[in-house]
């Protein structure tokens, strides 16, 4: 049954979240305005990694099978 009630919450960005999609069975990538992507494991909802350098708003990320990761900013 869905309720649309949150039964769980990743956390670890500084600004909004602009996009989010899956990157394996276990894994998915987020992209926020606080410059950041993170990778994160779906059953833990544990952050991965956290992908620095960008200067502008991180807009999205397309994954290229379960290992390539390309993204863009504003």
């Amino acid at each position: 049954m869905v309720s649309g009630e949150c039964v769980s919450a990743f956390q670890g960005h500084d600004d909004l979240i602009n996009y989010v999609t899956e990157m394996s069975n276990d894994n998915l990538v987020n992209c926020s305005d606080d410059y950041t992507l993170k990778i994160w494991d779906i059953n833990s909802l544990k952050c991965i990694v956290t992908l620095k350098g960008h200067n502008h708003y991180v807009q999205y990320a397309i994954v290229n099978g379960d290992t390539q990761l390309l993204n863009d900013t504003k």
